[in-house]
């Protein structure tokens, strides 16, 4: 499945949203529950659609108003759109980048230092994504609970600051446009491999495993 039409797709029907529903300059468009229900996606899809549009534009976001149309030409709208869309793709590409310089070396850590208690909760967390991906259900909250409690394992308390400090850019290879079932199963496949490392103790095979789950993930998330 490619995201990233999927991703454009919710923009455009925005776009037609207020261009069908003759919104002039300085117009409210409905809150993001009313839009996520009506396009019969999560609040989370409506709202990364909506941050892309503010930053082509054509929206205005004001803090705890709501958001707003900006009335720009719509002949020159859907080019400026994709030129967004783009960079923000090229976004999540760096903070993949990121990913890969930091998480191989905390898998590799956590291989020598987890504890029993953290592998139970490593497994536990695998067994709910697994469980939530089988039912078409978000799973980013338990995608980002297995990587914080790998971080955790390390044992290193100046990773987790980086991490603390990086976390919302981390987040955003997370959002819900970039999500879908082919990646749910192959992040559940690859926490798994990582899970088999850590309770052989193997840090070699910790990082290798994090590091080819990173670049699977890439991949289904980039493609």
């Amino acid at each position: 499945m490619n995201t990233s039409p999927q991703y454009q797709l919710i923009t455009k029907r925005i776009l037609e949203l207020v261009e069908t529903n003759g919104y002039k300059r300085g117009d409210k468009l409905p809150p993001e529950r009313k839009l996520a229900e009506q396009f019969h996606v999560s609040r989370n899809c409506i709202r990364e659609a909506l941050r892309t549009l503010a930053e082509a534009g054509v929206l205005e976001s004001r803090h705890g108003d709501g958001t707003y149309y900006k009335g720009t030409d719509f002949s020159s709208i859907m080019k400026t759109v994709t030129s967004a869309v783009s960079r923000h793709h090229e976004r999540i590409g760096e903070i993949f980048e990121l990913r890969h310089m930091l998480e191989p070396q905390i898998a590799a850590l956590a291989a020598k230092r987890i504890t029993r208690e953290q592998l139970d909760a490593l497994k536990a967390v695998v067994f709910d994504q697994h469980q939530a991906v089988l039912k078409q259900q978000d799973d980013s909250q338990q995608d980002g609970r297995f990587h914080r409690i790998l971080a955790e394992a390390a044992n290193n308390t100046a990773v987790l600051e980086v991490l603390d400090a990086s976390q919302a850019l981390i987040d955003d290879t997370r959002i819900a446009p970039l999500r879908n079932e082919s990646r749910g199963l192959a992040s559940v496949t690859g926490h798994m491999r990582i899970v088999d490392a850590l309770e052989n103790g193997d840090s070699e095979e910790a990082r290798k495993a994090m590091e080819d789950h990173l670049c699977e993930i890439e991949q289904t998330t980039m493609n």
